[in-house]
C-alpha cells in the first residue's frame, strides 16, 4: 500500500466520506509530485535512472548544506554564550568601578570641605566613639558643625 492510498484511507476514515484519492492526487500534483499514472508509466518503462540519480544527488547536496548550516548555528550559539558571559563580567566590573567612583567622590568632597574622611565609621571628634551620621561626625557633632560651633 503506497503513501497516497494510506493517506487517502486515513482521510476517508477521519472525514467519514468515501476515499478522497482524487483530491489527494490533485494536491500532490499541485505540490510538484508526479501523478500515479506517471509513476506507473515510469516504472513500466524500467524507471528513469537519470532522474533518480539527479534526485539522489540533490538530496545529498541538501543534506550537506543542512549539516554545514547546523555547524554554523552551533558555532554561533557558542559565540553568543561567550559574548553573554563577557558582558556579564563587564557589567560586574562596571558596578565595582561605580562604587569606587562614589567613594572617591565622597573623599574628594570631604577634602574640599576640610572634613576628614571616615574610614572606621565612627565620629571623627576625639573620644566620641559614636557612629558617624554625615561628614565624618555623629548626629550631635554634625549638628554642631552645621551651626558652625565645631
Amino acid at each position: 500500500m503506497g503513501i497516497r492510498s494510506t493517506v487517502g484511507s486515513a482521510l476517508a476514515a477521519a472525514l467519514g466520506r468515501p476515499d478522497p484519492s482524487a483530491m489527494i492526487e490533485e494536491a500532490l500534483a499541485m505540490a510538484g509530485f508526479m501523478r500515479r499514472e506517471d509513476v506507473e508509466a515510469l516504472l513500466a518503462r524500467g524507471g528513469d535512472n537519470n532522474r533518480v540519480a539527479t534526485l539522489e544527488a540533490k538530496v545529498e547536496a541538501l543534506s550537506k548544506k543542512l549539516s554545514m548550516t547546523m555547524g554554523t548555528v552551533s558555532a554561533s550559539a557558542t559565540a553568543l554564550q561567550a559574548a553573554a558571559s563577557q558582558a556579564s563580567e563587564a557589567l560586574a566590573t562596571a558596578r565595582q568601578a561605580q562604587v569606587v567612583a562614589q567613594q572617591a567622590k565622597a573623599t574628594a568632597e570631604s577634602a574640599v570641605d576640610g572634613t576628614p574622611t571616615v574610614e572606621d565609621g565612627l565620629c571623627q571628634v576625639p573620644n566620641c566613639g559614636k557612629p558617624h551620621r554625615a561628614r565624618g561626625y555623629c548626629a550631635a557633632h554634625y549638628n554642631k558643625w552645621r551651626r558652625g560651633a565645631l
